[in-house]
């Protein structure tokens, strides 16, 4: 992001001097124009002195991101209003009017999982992007503009199923661990469950382990189980991705191992 704010001030300052830049991510948009890419290419961009950019590189469906922005300044004064769009398409979040100055930053909601999914049935999208319009109404006088900024899609990881082996010392897993580099799994007891020592009942976490891309893990039961369990009820699944924001996927299923 730091690289963007620095190259919007070498192209202000290079058209000061009579000198065209092309953009280092011109190849990365097209124009408006090609019905072919719409909704999976953004069009290009007509900053007009101004500038947007996320504050974020990746969110969640469902999540929120933050963006700030500059030049936004109506031609008889004060700030322009501003609206947003995803991938160029539908329209997020209320329209924010930015201050006095031209500045302006806020907070905008990102639709549910089910809008990223239509998104990429329709238009074949893969890449993801907040596009800034502004202009084009009476009171935003002014030259119209047009930015975007794109983020990465967390997705989150998920469980699809498990089972014990005889022995009842290793819970196996098959999960998908997502955009994570790393996926860290815990598995409770959904309730109280009857320990072999003593018969005491309490929740207990009975596996607990990491997994890396997407391979199926096998995670060695903890001491805090004593090696064995018996449950009638099901064994509670918590799955957390290491990306900031993949946020936690609960899975509940029955193990039927018992041990007398």
């Amino acid at each position: 992001m730091i690289v963007r704010r620095l190259f919007a001030v070498l192209v202000l300052l290079a058209a000061s001097l009579g000198l065209v830049v092309v953009p280092a991510y011109a190849e990365d948009c097209q124009p408006a124009s090609s019905p072919e890419a719409r909704g999976k290419i953004p069009v290009c961009d007509t900053p007009n002195g101004r500038t947007f950019e996320l504050s974020v590189s990746s969110a969640a469906a469902g999540g929120t991101v933050d963006f700030e922005g500059t030049g936004f300044v109506r031609e008889l004064g004060g700030g322009q209003t501003l609206m947003f769009k995803l991938n160029d398409q539908g329209f997020i979040g209320p329209k924010i009017v930015a201050n006095d100055d031209g500045t302006v930053s806020g907070t905008l909601q990102l639709p549910g999982a089910g809008t990223f999914e239509q998104y990429r049935r329709d238009y074949g999208s893969e890449r993801w992007w907040i596009r800034v319009l502004v202009g084009g109404a009476v009171e935003d006088d002014g030259p119209n503009s047009s930015l975007h900024d794109g983020f990465d899609l967390i997705v989150p990881p998920t469980v699809t199923g498990g089972s014990v082996n005889a022995q009842g010392t290793k819970l196996a897993l098959r999960l998908k661990p997502g955009s994570g580099e790393k996926t860290k799994v815990v598995v409770k007891s959904k309730g109280k469950v009857a320990l072999k020592n003593g018969g005491k009942k309490k929740v207990i976490t009975v596996a607990s382990g990491k997994a890396v891309a997407t391979e199926e893990v096998a995670l060695p039961l903890t001491k805090a189980g004593k090696k064995y369990f018996k449950t009638n009820g099901a064994l509670t699944v918590v799955v957390t991705s290491k990306v900031r924001g993949a946020g936690t996927a609960v899975t509940a299923f029955k193990v039927r191992k018992r041990t007398p």
